[in-house]
């Protein structure tokens, strides 16, 4: 009868120890399972990052459509935020943007903006004019071509805040009439 007893035990005992072993079980799988997913990271891997095809970016964990890089045209370099022409570049960068001084705006009294001009050609007629602003309230580069036999004026290209490109109505909010009357004075000749 000892063994039959013995049988009996165990038999009563089964569902305890299976709800032992299964939680154990559960244990292990729960902590093994965090490392796997953490080995199969593309980090833990050493995976190269996701790449898109040409014409799209990475944007979170999707490719989507890249804004086009700006062609520019003969003479002029993109600098990453604008094209820039090569020779106002060239000048700007040897001068450290010293250029001539346009204008400076007060900003709130004790700060302010400096617009500064630098020759990108030496024609008199249609003068074509590297313009920088810098300041409390300015962030500006741009190439404005004046026509000095009209007084017309027209931007071959602007970065505002380093905004490419900028339109016309964000470089009319940037610029003062200011710098655009005294460039004129200045690289057209006329006072």
């Amino acid at each position: 009868m000892g063994t039959h007893r013995s049988a009996l035990d165990r038999a009563a005992n089964a569902p305890v120890q299976l709800a032992r072993i299964l939680r154990l079980v559960a244990i292990v799988a729960f902590t093994c399972l965090g490392f796997v997913f953490a080995s199969n990271t593309a980090e833990a891997q050493g995976a190269v990052a996701p790449s898109c095809p040409d014409g799209y970016q990475l944007s979170g964990n999707a490719c989507v459509e890249a804004a086009p890089t700006p062609t520019c045209p003969d003479g002029y370099s993109f600098d990453g935020a604008t094209c820039v022409e090569e020779v106002a570049q060239a000048e700007a960068d040897r001068s450290g943007a010293a250029g001539e001084h346009l204008f400076s705006e007060d900003v709130e009294g004790v700060y302010g903006n400096s617009w500064r001009g630098v020759a990108v050609n030496d024609d008199t007629v249609q003068a074509d004019v590297y313009i920088h602003g810098e300041g409390k309230t300015a962030s500006f580069d741009g190439v404005l071509a004046l026509d000095c036999e009209t007084g017309g004026h027209f931007w071959k290209t602007a970065a505002v805040w380093d905004a490419e490109p900028a339109d016309d109505d964000m470089i009319a909010d940037m610029v003062p009439d200011a710098v655009i009357e005294n460039a004129e004075k200045t690289f057209c000749g006329s006072q």
